[in-house]
């Protein structure tokens, strides 16, 4: 019984602590999210369309948050864990912009074979039109991820605890650092 009752806080807890993350990873995102749709929106005077465009940027913002804290569970994400930050956080931003470029081709594929019909014409169409806009998409994803992925992994380094103190915290905590 008590063995359950563990069990059970223990998956509360994960999952609390899972919201947090994905929260704080579409607060990141969502701020750039909603500025890139704002910017586009005085860029082509489309301000009727204010609400479709900020809904889709919320959406994608939490598709981001998702597709990362999947990808957080790939070993492949954690590779250069062990190397200086610098090169750990320029890794993780480019290896999540990749994924991220791959969930929206694929997502593009699907949508294509659903208005083409066939697998051949849908594949050729999506790299048709796909090319372009996703090499942008990446570009842009990787320049968002590199303060993001700094951030998170001096996170990862220090602890939660501090991380939060030095950020939210009342007082600037005393951080030691031994050369």
């Amino acid at each position: 019984m008590a063995q359950e009752e563990s069990k059970s806080k223990s998956l509360k807890a994960k999952i609390q602590h899972e919201i947090v993350e994905m929260l704080l990873i579409s607060a990141f995102f969502g701020l750039f999210f909603f500025s890139f749709a704002t910017y586009k929106m005085f860029l082509l005077h489309q301000f009727h369309s204010a609400q479709f465009t900020y809904i889709t940027a919320l959406i994608n913002t939490l598709v981001l948050a998702k597709v990362i804290m999947l990808g957080g569970f790939v070993r492949a994400g954690r590779a250069m864990d062990h190397k200086p930050l610098l090169i750990s956080a320029i890794y993780k931003a480019a290896f999540f912009a990749l994924l991220v470029a791959a969930f929206h081709w694929v997502e593009e594929f699907v949508k294509d074979i659903f208005h083409v019909g066939s697998f051949t014409d849908a594949l050729h169409e999506t790299l048709r039109s796909t090319s372009w806009p996703l090499l942008g998409l990446t570009v842009i994803c990787f320049c968002l991820f590199i303060p993001f992925f700094s951030l998170w992994e001096v996170r990862r380094v220090i602890g939660d605890g501090p991380f939060s103190d030095l950020f939210v915290g009342k007082a600037r905590p005393k951080v030691k650092v031994s050369l």
